[in-house]
């Protein structure tokens, strides 16, 4: 229970970082007048695709869910507005998050559960630009970014071992939830219309039932991780017809 709580200070601590960080960028730029109609930013739509694991009751300890085995797949999709001073917002729907877990191989060998679930749902995010960047006079292909947010979240689960599961304990097969993020990115910008990237994320629900299972004596809500590579296609809302980036992306 603390180690969890600890996560969750970290994570809250981590978006109220952003707040800061983007309430200083914004007077910044408006104290530097940096808004016009040349300049209104980047858009972008993404596809995102992955691994994920869930942190659950079943499974073991943290240090047992590194097993492959619980290792799953997450797939997600989202559209992205950049400024030109190293803010950015981003919209996404998490299509398809598989989690899994098994108690065997774990302390927990003696109990036997096994199971799988799929999460899906919307989230919206701030992003902070470390390093790097496609800004107005120094153009670089290379952008390092911090990002944090939050969303709901929905899951469905089930047991591939039912008849395991003790009367003491509570079960629910569909779930919804809150949850709030944070974690780093890169990303490559190949030209003027794409970019690679990756980012790693860890995701805190309000709830002990992303799996599906709540044990008599579990005191922490799930928890995930993932590891995601994007790919990003750039296009252009200018209502001033006017290049938004110098950066002579020749390149």
């Amino acid at each position: 229970m603390i180690h969890m709580l600890k996560v969750r200070s970290v994570l809250v601590r981590f978006l109220f970082l952003h707040i800061i960080f983007f309430s200083v960028f914004l007077a910044d730029a408006s104290a530097q007048g940096s808004f016009s109609s040349s300049q209104l930013g980047e858009t972008s739509v993404y596809a995102a695709t992955g691994i994920t694991k869930l942190y659950g009751d079943i499974g073991g300890y943290v240090a047992e869910k590194f097993a492959l085995v619980d290792i799953n797949t997450s797939l997600a999709v989202g559209f992205r507005y950049t400024t030109p001073f190293r803010i950015g917002f981003s919209f996404l729907t998490e299509i398809n998050n598989h989690y899994q877990g098994d108690d065997k191989g774990t302390h927990l060998n003696y109990r036997q559960m096994a199971f799988k679930s799929r999460q899906w749902g919307y989230s919206g995010q701030l992003e902070i630009t470390l390093l790097g960047g496609s800004y107005m006079k120094d153009f670089n292909p290379n952008n390092i970014y911090m990002f944090g947010g939050g969303g709901y979240s929905y899951a469905k689960a089930r047991f591939l071992n039912p008849d395991l599961i003790r009367s003491s304990d509570k079960v629910k097969y569909k779930e919804q939830s809150p949850c709030i993020y944070g974690g780093f990115g890169y990303q490559y910008r190949l030209n003027d219309q794409f970019s690679l990237g990756a980012e790693y994320r860890a995701t805190q629900f309000f709830s002990d039932f992303i799996d599906g299972y709540h044990p008599k004596f579990s005191k922490r809500d799930d928890m995930s991780m993932d590891f995601r590579v994007i790919a990003a296609y750039y296009f252009e809302i200018n209502l001033s017809r006017r290049k938004k980036w110098d950066c002579h992306c020749d390149y």
